[in-house]
């Protein structure tokens, strides 16, 4: 049951909300060691993506994603980073596509 809520949450998120979560899961898939992605640098991937123009507007995205329980932030020696708040296997499957 929890599976299909989740399918259905990211199913009915929108470009923008799956091309920065995608940003977010790639960033875990390729720093498996890293806590999370600081968000200077993840504004900085999503704007070069050309997936948000402003602060603001990530942070917005970032609110939604987090209340849905699908990203989560933690203060890292005084940093926010943000993080996949999902197994590996669902990211994998549902936000990569991985299989």
């Amino acid at each position: 049951r929890q599976r299909l809520t989740l399918v259905f949450v990211l199913s009915s998120l929108t470009q923008n909300h799956r091309e920065v979560l995608r940003i977010l899961a790639m960033h875990r898939q390729n720093n498996p060691d890293s806590q999370g992605l600081d968000f200077h640098r993840f504004f900085t991937e999503c704007n070069d993506a050309m997936l948000v123009s402003s602060d603001v507007s990530l942070r917005k995205l970032l609110n939604e994603l987090a209340t849905h329980q699908i990203i989560s932030s933690k203060s890292l020696q005084g940093v926010t980073v943000y993080y996949v708040a999902l197994p590996e296997s669902v990211i994998r499957k549902e936000i990569l596509n991985l299989g």
